[in-house]
């Protein structure tokens, strides 16, 4: 619900538009009154409601209406990483073992030629 108080002539007074009793920003580079808890981003250049930040991996403002695609976005990386970490690790393991099976060859090699 908005109220819209008409500029006062006599008095000079501006007009005042009001959204629950508070008055409402306006924004210059949108060129409008900005509903509560709307921010401007700089980086998309658009007024965003409940605005939380600017996300350069997603390419838009995280806010109201994609905030839960974010949190999903969030998760399926968190998931990534944590697969690319285990692979990782499972084929350094690897690698160290065999790694640890030629040392051992090698050495018990050299040792039954010095038994000889």
């Amino acid at each position: 619900l908005v109220d819209f108080d008409p500029p006062d002539l006599e008095s000079g007074t501006e007009a005042c538009v009001r959204q629950s009793g508070h008055e409402l920003r306006f924004c210059d580079k949108c060129g409008m009154y900005q509903p509560l808890r709307v921010k401007h981003c700089r980086d998309c250049g658009w007024c965003v409601r409940t605005h939380d930040h600017h996300c350069p991996w997603v390419g838009t403002c995280v806010g109201e209406y994609n905030r839960v695609f974010f949190f999903w976005f969030l998760v399926f990386q968190s998931l990534e990483l944590l697969w690319f970490l285990m692979e990782g690790a499972s084929a350094l393991f690897e690698r160290t073992q065999s790694l640890g099976d030629d040392i051992g060859d090698g050495l018990s090699d050299a040792g039954n030629a010095m038994l000889c």
